[in-house]
C-alpha cells in the first residue's frame, strides 16, 4: 500500500479588482478564474488526477488483500484437515484401548478384584 499521491493544492488569494485602468482583466483575475475552472472542472473541490490515482491504488490493494485472504483460507482448510485426521487417529486409538480392556476383563480367569475397576466403562469421544 505504497505510492499514494497527494491532492493538488488549489488555494489562491482573492485578487483586488478584476479590471485594470484601461479595462483589461488583470493577470491576478485571470489566474483566479483559471483556478476556479481547474477546481470546479468536474465536482467541486475534487482533483480528477488524484481520484484516478487513488482508484488504481485501491484496486491494487484490493487484489493484494484478496490474494492474502485466499492463502489464509487454504491454510485454514489444511489445518482443519490435519485436525480431523488427528481426531480420527485418536478415536481409533481409544477404540483399540477399549477393545483391549474388554478382552482383558472378559478373558481373565480370576475375578478377585485385582483390576483397578472391573466394572469400569471407558468413555468414548464424541
Amino acid at each position: 500500500m505504497s505510492g499514494t499521491t497527494k491532492a493538488a493544492n488549489y488555494q489562491i488569494g482573492f485578487p483586488q479588482g478584476p479590471l485594470s485602468v484601461n479595462g483589461v482583466m488583470t493577470s491576478e483575475w485571470q489566474r483566479f478564474f483559471l483556478w476556479m475552472f481547474n477546481r470546479t472542472g468536474s465536482s467541486q473541490g475534487i482533483d480528477g488526477a488524484y481520484v484516478a490515482g487513488q482508484s488504481s491504488q485501491n484496486a491494487s490493494d484490493i487484489a493484494a488483500l484478496t490474494l492474502l485472504a485466499k492463502e489464509a483460507l487454504q491454510d485454514a482448510q489444511l489445518a482443519l484437515a490435519d485436525a480431523l485426521a488427528i481426531r480420527a487417529e485418536a478415536r481409533k486409538a481409544l477404540e483399540t484401548a477399549e477393545d483391549l480392556a474388554i478382552m482383558r476383563v472378559t478373558t481373565c480367569n480370576a475375578r478377585d478384584g485385582s483390576f483397578l475397576n472391573e466394572s469400569m466403562v471407558l468413555p468414548t469421544m464424541i
